[in-house]
């Protein structure tokens, strides 16, 4: 069911024609009912004199100042509210507050309903439902025109507006649109969130618009890139729950991008599904990128070229059958690819297919055509993408899009149907959110896939059609120190993430990172770099990309290889199994730059994952909060175990075990990722713990054997916890470790530097 169909049903828009409880509104006086839940409440004032939202509430403190017409539609250029007539109560549901409310009324021509439900923990929907009584043109519709004595806080990309923030006193408001576009217009403190549908009604039939949701935020008094923590909390919760995220897991994808492989000529590159030169397709050697996938944990793989590329038999049909079976054989979802507003990709059009359609071209003000991009706001264009990729991923079982090459501008070509100029910007996102859609109706699991292009002019909200967001293809926009490109691309990556996060309020869950192998000639190799990309890449999101990796594998040693392949898929299965603490990255260090370290939390209750990431030339100290600030909700006592560099249970500066709720000095080397691993503190000894050092301690017939190993001339302090009832610690060196000559040996020195109880 689309979106629109099931707000149509759910709203239930014969209420328009037969009211079953019109009387309960009959009444000459205004009526008062509460909306929300204990966060977010508002009062809606309703009867002969129309409807009106006059008191905000959240967290038990009022907005002052703040009221708001429910609605406003342009119809045939008539402007109507519900002012001015009678509104009625139809029904609601829940008691002081409300959980839900239905309004009805009955405006010039023009009847409406007018629903409010409580969505999520202090958020409330509006859903708005009209039935014009003559044929016309819906210009416009607002959902919130409020008045303020202060102007609200907007967020706003290059083509779109985000929300519109109201603050006082430690708690505020957010106002947004249930759509990945609308326009918020502020005007002699009036602030107006809308949309330009400029879409014909006809007479007797409903129309329900774009709902629209007002959310409570708790301020935090703390900033990043201009907005509060509790306004970036608030609009986290509010995209991954107003809408269910279409995947429950990590979202891992691999491409057939071999640039090492291929010499370019001219504008054309060959990928794996060509052998260059020959160019015929070679399917042993796809085969052995898919037989890579699994090893490494990738779940999805995306072959080039797309299917505007191909010709009859280039590839054969029965060439792509085989090689979905032999995907399907090793549990690897394989698809395609397109170029989004220019569907041919020049890399490796090798045939020139093009589209000879300049009526849907996108023209420019000056009336000149952009240079093969087609128009999202032309629906024939969008029926004609949608009937080409959706009957071709279903033919062959295809489970990944990828979609390349985003550009949506003003258009202003007066033969699309959509509004020119600027207004025409909502008719795109239409048409991309329609195309996008038909994509993912192909399979359950069918995952579209954005590349380069102006996506993130689309946040956060587009991230309800398109769940899994690659922003760009390589390429640093922010400065970075470093000598290697691999890692460049992930800290300029993460920087992204990060910035996006908190200015455009994605959730990292969203997000993707890709790892790109593709340059040969770096100062510092690869392989010494790919472990800090893998681990930094999961700090702030469970979902990684691999370019290109083949081809590096293939210049490795064996030793390599198998190392590189472990480490993999050591950490993709990592992600799946803790998946749910991913859903949510709290972020409690600098922001990523020039000399700042980077401090990540997954976290719930008592246990979680903290990952601090120094991309600096220089070790640092930092202090880790084991609080709130990075998810943890609880007290008492913990141990934290070291999961990389070196596997330990960590001696900290409080000893073995660490209150919650405390900040932690934590030294951090330079150029690396700690992953630590918050658990709660044995209630009781049972068996020998080792903390500081690496290793293990076994039993023998008179004591315990410890055994650890490190580099020479590197002293450490280290504890050791034994079961209740254990005699007081003598220690000392083996002589025979290790097994040296004695005349370059030399005993290792050890001091026991204070026993307390069962530690040492």
């Amino acid at each position: 069911m689309q979106r629109r169909e099931f707000l149509l049903s759910s709203v239930g828009a014969s209420v328009l024609a037969n009211s079953v409880n019109s009387a309960k509104g009959s009444s000459s006086r205004m009526g008062k009912i509460t909306v929300g839940d204990a966060r977010l409440q508002i009062d809606l004032f309703y009867g002969p004199e129309g409807l009106e939202e006059r008191l905000f509430q959240v967290d038990s403190g009022d907005l002052p100042g703040l009221s708001a017409v429910p609605w406003v539609a342009s119809l045939n250029g008539d402007e109507f509210t519900p002012q001015g007539s009678h509104a009625t109560l139809v029904t609601s549901e829940g008691y002081t507050p409300a959980r839900r409310a239905l309004f009805e009324g009955h405006v010039t021509s023009l009847s409406w309903l007018l629903q409010y439900e409580v969505t999520g923990p202090g958020r409330i929907t509006k859903t708005l439902t009209l039935k014009p009584q003559r044929d016309g043109e819906l210009q416009q519709v607002a959902l919130w025109q409020g008045r303020s004595d202060k102007e609200p806080l907007v967020s706003r990309t290059k083509i779109q507006d985000i929300a519109a923030f109201y603050r006082h006193n430690g708690h505020g408001l957010f106002v947004s649109l249930d759509f990945p576009y609308s326009k918020i217009g502020l005007e002699s403190g009036v602030t107006k969130v809308s949309y330009p549908p400029h879409d014909l009604m006809k007479s007797g039939q409903s129309y329900t618009c774009h709902s629209l949701t007002m959310g409570a935020v708790q301020l935090t008094g703390t900033k990043r890139y201009g907005f509060d923590l509790g306004e970036v909390e608030a609009m986290d919760a509010y995209i991954q729950e107003r809408y269910s995220p279409r995947f429950d897991r990590p979202m891992f994808v691999s491409g057939c991008i071999n640039n090492r492989y291929t010499q370019v000529r001219g504008d054309v590159i060959f990928y794996t599904m060509k052998d260059n030169p020959t160019l015929s397709l070679h399917v042993d050697v796809l085969k052995r990128e898919l037989a890579l996938m699994p090893k490494l944990g990738m779940e999805y793989y995306q072959v080039f070229p797309g299917v505007f590329d191909w010709t009859a038999d280039d590839p054969s049909p029965d060439a792509v059958q085989g090689l979905m079976d032999y995907a399907r054989s090793l549990g690897v979802r394989m698809g395609d690819y397109s170029g989004t507003n220019y569907l041919f990709c020049p890399h490796y059009n090798e045939y020139r297919n093009r589209l000879d359609r300049p009526d849907w071209l996108m023209t420019a003000k000056d009336d000149t055509r952009a240079k093969g991009a087609f128009c999202f706001g032309a629906p024939a264009f969008v029926e004609h993408y949608i009937n080409t990729v959706v009957p071709n991923c279903k033919r062959f079982g295809f489970e990944i899009h990828d979609l390349d090459f985003l550009y949506l501008s003003p258009c202003y070509a007066a033969n699309h149907g959509h509004p020119v100029g600027p207004d025409g910007l909502y008719h795109q996102m239409r048409g991309l959110v329609r195309l996008l859609e038909a994509i993912n109706s192909v399979s359950p699991q069918m995952m579209t896939w954005s590349n380069s292009g102006n996506w993130e002019e689309l946040l956060p909200k587009i991230a309800w059609s398109n769940h899994n967001l690659y922003l760009t293809d390589p390429f640093i926009a922010t400065p970075w120190q470093g000598l290697n490109m691999t890692r460049l691309l992930d800290d300029a990556r993460r920087e992204q993430m990060v910035s996006l996060h908190n200015k455009r309020f994605l959730p990292y869950r969203f997000y993707t990172n890709c790892q790109y192998f593709f340059c040969q000639n770096s100062i510092v190799p690869d392989i010494r770099n790919f472990e800090y990309g893998v681990l930094s890449t999961i700090a702030v999101t469970p979902n990684l990309s691999l370019g290109e990796v083949r081809p590096w594998l293939d210049r490795l040693t064996a030793a390599d290889q198998d190392r590189v392949i472990a480490f993999y898929k050591r950490w993709t299965d990592f992600a799946i199994a803790h998946y749910d603490l991913w859903k949510k990255t709290y972020h409690a260090g600098e922001n990523p730059g020039f000399a700042a370290v980077e401090i990540y939390g997954h976290a719930m209750g008592n246990r979680g994952y903290i990952f601090v990431v120094n991309p600096q030339y220089w070790g640092r100290t930092v202090e880790v909060p084991l609080d709130s600030t990075l998810g943890f909700a609880a007290s008492g006592q913990c141990e934290i175990r070291e999961l990389y560099p070196t596997e330990r249970l960590r001696l900290t500066a409080q000893g073995p075990f660490v209150s919650l709720g405390t900040k932690l000095p934590i030294h951090v080397p330079a150029q690396q990722v700690l992953v630590l691993e918050v658990r709660p503190a044995p209630e009781m000894i049972e068996s020998p713990r080792l903390y500081g050092l690496p290793g293990s301690i076994e039993p023998t017939s008179d004591g315990y054997l410890l055994k650890t190993q490190g580099p020479q001339v590197q002293s450490a302090r280290f504890v050791v916890m034994l079961p209740p009832g254990s005699r007081p610690i003598a220690a000392e060196v083996r002589p025979d470790v290790p097994r040296l000559p004695n005349r370059i040996w030399a005993p290792t020195p050890l001091k026991i530097l204070a026993a307390a109880g069962q530690g040492t």
